[in-house]
């Protein structure tokens, strides 16, 4: 929800906050790493992809004096989860180079059959390497937790036509919004190739600046 806050001076709008403003807080990703042809030491490639669905700003955008500049999301992560034998998963795992593409749309049932202004896509990346540490295990997974001080996949950001084409997706019937998100990324240790890391978005924080 958003919730606007005018100065009584010129008008001017702080940062507004919005909750989970793309329905991606506590969305499932599921990472697999496939297993190399060749046992070799290395970091070892992930991918993973999801679909979800969102609804419009509960507040009419539209009846703030200024229109905003930029929509911001911190993209985090809220627990992460590895499959497999827990006598080999690593104390720690480290990602890096990850790339986060996500596309929101609405009224239609891909993003490619929406039409123009009423879809958008932006990218997000990590600022570097993201570390998740090892909690408690069960008998075939173990729980991992991130406290790094920043967004691990850093920040998607609507600017220009982006946020033009969002505002339409967040304030204009229908209701209901679809999302795609696509991510990759490389992980250490290469004990991670064959095994599956699902990760729980946290992407509570988000901002209309102005």
């Amino acid at each position: 929800m958003v919730a606007l806050a005018l100065t009584a001076c010129g008008m001017l709008i702080p940062d507004q906050s919005v909750g989970n403003p793309l329905g991606l807080d506590g969305q499932t990703i599921a990472i697999t790493f496939p297993a190399p042809a060749t046992l070799v030491a290395q970091a070892v490639q992930g991918d993973a992809e999801a679909d979800f669905a969102f609804q419009d700003f509960e507040t009419d955008i539209s009846a703030l004096p200024v229109s905003p500049a930029e929509l911001a999301n911190e993209l985090s992560i809220e627990s992460a989860s590895l499959s497999g034998d827990p006598a080999t998963a690593p104390e720690s795992i480290t990602l890096s180079d990850a790339v986060v593409v996500l596309q929101i749309w609405h009224d239609a049932a891909s993003y490619g059959d929406a039409l123009d202004g009423h879809r958008t896509e932006v990218t997000a990346e990590s600022q570097g390497a993201i570390t998740l540490e090892r909690d408690t295990c069960s008998v075939d997974a173990c729980t991992y937790s991130y406290g790094g001080a920043t967004p691990a996949f850093g920040v998607a950001s609507f600017t220009g036509s982006q946020l033009a084409a969002g505002l339409t997706i967040f304030t204009q019937a229908p209701t209901t919004n679809s999302g795609h998100v696509a991510l990759t990324l490389t992980g250490e240790p290469d004990s991670l190739a064959g095994r599956t890391l699902t990760i729980t978005v946290d992407a509570s924080q988000g901002k209309l600046k102005f």
